[in-house]
C-alpha cells in the first residue's frame, strides 16, 4: 500500500516486495540499493525483522545504519504532523535560538512558554522541518509528539515512543508497569543523540486537561501552590523531571502555555 502511495506521488518506491531474486547476500545486496535512493522511510511496526546468522542486527536495521551513514534523509516519528499555515514567517531569531540550544547549549530541556496564538507550534514545526531535518548533522532519531491530539495522552506516548526507538526490540511482558515503561524509555533516550519534541504540554496540566481545552482562553484560575501547573499524572510529571535531569544525550523542546510545576528550579531547564 506505502508503494503505491509513493507511486501517486511522482516518487520512485523502493522496497524489499520489489526486489527481484539476486545473486548477492542480503547484506550486500540492500545497503547498495538504499544508496540509491534519495530519501529513506522507515516505518516501525510491530515486529523487529529478520537477523541474518552471526549479525546482531536485522537487515531493515542494517538499512537504517546505512543510510545514516551515507546521510541520506532518515524520516523522524512524526505522531501528529502539523499543517503549518501559508502566512508563516520565517522568524529566523527564534529558529537560531533553538539550534544553538540543540548544537552548543548544556541544558538537556528547552521549555517554550507563550499565550495561545502566539505560534509556538508553527515555530517548533518549521524549525524541525527546515533547519534540522535539512541539516547532515541532524540527532539520529527524532520523535514530534503531540498532546492536542485525542489520543495522544502520556500512556500513549510512552508505548510509542518506545516502539520507534527501541526499533521495536523490546519484551513487553518485562514492561508491564507504567513505570517499567519509564525507566526503559529514559535509558535509550540518555544514552543516544535524540530529540524529542513535546508539543502542547498544557494538555497534561491540571489547568488545561479537559476535551474543551482547544478552545479554552488564556484567564484560567490559579493557586498559590501553583496546582493548576501541576501535571494531571504524577507519572508523567516525574518523567519531565527525568528528561531535564541527569544529563541525557536526547534533548527535549517542551511547547506549552504553561510552564509545568515539577520543572520549577531544576537548571536542566531553560526557559
Amino acid at each position: 500500500m506505502q508503494g503505491r502511495l509513493l507511486k501517486k506521488s511522482g516518487n520512485e518506491f523502493v522496497g524489499m516486495e520489489t526486489f527481484q531474486s539476486h545473486t548477492h547476500e542480503p547484506l550486500d545486496f540492500c545497503p547498495e540499493r538504499v544508496e540509491e535512493c534519495d530519501a529513506f522511510v522507515l516505518l516501525v511496526a510491530y515486529r523487529y525483522g529478520n537477523i541474518p546468522e552471526g549479525e546482531k542486527i536485522s537487515i531493515t536495521d542494517l538499512e537504517y545504519e546505512h543510510a545514516l551513514k551515507k546521510k541520506i534523509p532518515v524520516r523522524p516519528y512524526i505522531a501528529h504532523p502539523y499543517a503549518l499555515q501559508e502566512n508563516f514567517t520565517d522568524r529566523e531569531q527564534e529558529r537560531k535560538m533553538l539550534t544553538d540550544w540543540l548544537t552548543t547549549e548544556l541544558h538537556p530541556m528547552l521549555s517554550v512558554i507563550a499565550i495561545g496564538g502566539m505560534g509556538k507550534t508553527a515555530l517548533a514545526w518549521y524549525w524541525l522541518m527546515e533547519d534540522i531535518l535539512r541539516s547532515d548533522g541532524h540527532p539520529r532519531k527524532i520523535v514530534w509528539w503531540s498532546f492536542y491530539d485525542r489520543e495522544s495522552g502520556f500512556g500513549r506516548f510512552l508505548k510509542k515512543a518506545i516502539e520507534y526507538v527501541s526499533g521495536d526490540e523490546v519484551d513487553w511482558n518485562s514492561l508491564k508497569s507504567t513505570r517499567d515503561q519509564m525507566e526503559f524509555l529514559y535509558k535509550i533516550l540518555y544514552d543516544n543523540r535524540f530529540l524529542l519534541v513535546l508539543d502542547g504540554v498544557e494538555r497534561v496540566l491540571r489547568a488545561y486537561y479537559n476535551l474543551g481545552s482547544p478552545y479554552q482562553g488564556d484567564e484560567i484560575k490559579e493557586d498559590e501552590r501553583g496546582d493548576f501547573r501541576a501535571c494531571i499524572e504524577p507519572n508523567c510529571g516525574m518523567f519531565l523531571q527525568w528528561l531535564a535531569s541527569g544529563n541525557p544525550r536526547t534533548k527535549t523542546l517542551l511547547t506549552s502555555r504553561l510552564f509545568p510545576k515539577e520543572l520549577d528550579d531544576l537548571e536542566g531547564v531553560t526557559e
